[in-house]
């Protein structure tokens, strides 16, 4: 037993058990064009619902300028393999049922659970 083998070695040895058409399928995945950038919506009825006239400037900030360029800074830079159905959320996952994070700014709607996204 050699005792001096790398990291890499060894990756390299454990892959050499992968049949090789195995092998090309995982690399055509990997550089498939199945990948497509990330879709992202922003679901913003909780930050409207906290409107006022000391805040609208703010909240205008937020939805017009803020959140368009971090979706698309996030959609570039995440791809993902699109879906054939819709996501559903499942309650069980959320917080009290219906959070996703922040109580006050992450309720999920009601249809992300039955219908999906």
């Amino acid at each position: 037993k050699n005792e001096s083998n790398t990291g890499a070695e060894r990756h390299d040895s454990a892959n050499s058990n992968v049949h090789s058409d195995d092998k090309d399928v995982y690399a055509r995945r990997l550089n498939s064009d199945v990948w497509k950038p990330m879709r992202i919506k922003f679901i913003t009825d909780a930050l409207e619902r906290q409107r006022n006239f000391m805040n609208s400037d703010k909240i205008d900030f937020i939805t017009e300028q803020i959140l368009p360029l971090t979706g698309d800074f996030w959609s570039k830079a995440l791809s993902v393999v699109p879906v054939d159905n819709a996501l559903r959320i499942d309650a069980y996952d959320l917080a009290g049922r219906q959070y996703c994070g922040d109580s006050e700014f992450s309720e999920v709607p009601a249809q992300h659970m039955s219908e999906g996204v």
